[in-house]
């Protein structure tokens, strides 16, 4: 900047480099957000194209929802019991970390389904 405007004060020299600086700034800026958003979008397409891949029939839709509302009524106590349970967890280990015993958990488990199935309707 010194070499286009030799004769200029320095202040003067201070404020065109101002405006150029926080153009270059602000462009960079705006740049680096529609990069990251053309990352986000292309990553969005893998996932959409990659859940219509495999399509769910509208029965095993149906079959989802009835179970996540299921899911949703129990007691957070159950969630676990069952969630452990679905991950092909024994009832004696799931005895041991609840601190419960094994036919106490196997039938309120049960007993806990039945009230939230009823419950739904």
């Amino acid at each position: 900047m010194r070499q286009q405007y030799p004769l200029e004060p320095p202040e003067q020299t201070a404020a065109r480099i101002a405006p150029r600086f926080l153009y270059k700034v602000t462009h960079d800026l705006w740049v680096d957000h529609l990069r990251q958003r053309a990352r986000e979008q292309n990553l969005i397409r893998q996932c959409v194209a990659a859940s219509t891949e495999f399509p769910v029939s509208e029965a095993d839709w149906i079959d989802y929802q009835a179970a996540r509302e299921v899911w949703e009524h129990l007691e957070p106590f159950w969630q676990k019991v069952l969630h452990w349970r679905l991950e092909g967890c024994c009832w004696q280990e799931i005895s041991q970390w609840m601190d419960k015993p094994v036919g106490t958990l196997a039938s309120g488990l049960e007993r806990a389904l039945d009230k939230a199935c009823a419950d739904l309707g």
